[in-house]
């Protein structure tokens, strides 16, 4: 119970708060690497892109829900997960337990002291122990198991939105200039375009390359969960404790 506690009442909003304050850096690193490509260009560009940076800034909160709903996902399932265990002792040891209650008569502690214990050392102990931890980990497979999905989708979503943002800004300016006759602004938004194209791609590698931690440490997780799960199979299971 103390791992169990310490897994998802502890580590998991840790892992929670990393994730954010990783995404805003990934967020500000880029918008930093964006101002500097554009101190060159014509001011027309210049101009739209600090209005642009508001908007990529605000991708930082769209993120933010997004993985607090993820890792709320997580916290259900770890509940569901606690639930399940409780369901499994009652289907267990329900008969043992009436079986007692309606016992009577003399040495009556000792008889039922015996039929816990032969209980224990049957259905009740070590078998249960494994359909419990087995059901732990099915429900919370059933999450995990679909969270790098659910975080690819989305930064594709937060770099998808970028890239539509800046095409239309882009594009907006760019006929304003044609419009104007201003083709020195036609060409800064050409030699901008080309500068942009790596600082998307490190972007989408930042998320990529700084988020693998929290996947390794929620793998890492897991195994430690089935780790003691199989543990509970050993030889140092012992009834008395239960008694």
């Amino acid at each position: 119970m103390k791992d169990w506690t310490k897994t998802f009442h502890s580590h998991l909003p840790e892992l929670l708060k990393k994730y954010e304050a990783q995404a805003d850096k990934a967020i500000a690193d880029f918008v930093e690497r964006l101002m500097t490509c554009a101190h060159d260009i014509h001011p027309t560009i210049q101009e739209a892109l600090q209005s642009f940076r508001e908007n990529i800034l605000s991708i930082r909160a769209v993120l933010k829900i997004s993985a607090a709903n993820i890792f709320e996902e997580i916290n259900q399932a770890a509940k569901e997960a606690h639930r399940s265990v409780k369901d499994e002792v009652l289907k267990s040891w329900t008969a043992t337990y009436l079986q007692c209650g309606a016992a009577r008569g003399k040495k009556l502690y000792e008889r039922n002291r015996k039929t816990h214990k032969l209980h224990v050392n049957g259905e009740g102990g070590k078998p249960m122990y494994e359909r419990a931890g087995a059901g732990i980990q099915a429900t919370l497979n059933k999450v995990l198991n679909q969270l790098q999905g659910k975080f690819d989708a989305s930064y594709y979503n937060a770099v998808a939105q970028l890239r539509e943002d800046l095409r239309v800004m882009l594009e907006r300016h760019s006929v304003n200039s044609v419009q104007n006759g201003t083709h020195q602004a036609v060409l800064a938004k050409e030699r901008l375009q080309k500068a942009l194209s790596p600082l998307s791609e490190a972007l989408e590698n930042a998320w990529g390359l700084e988020l693998e931690p929290e996947k390794e440490e929620m793998e890492s997780s897991k195994s430690e969960q089935a780790t003691k799960v199989e543990e509970s199979d050993g030889d140092d299971f012992d009834p008395d404790d239960y008694l």
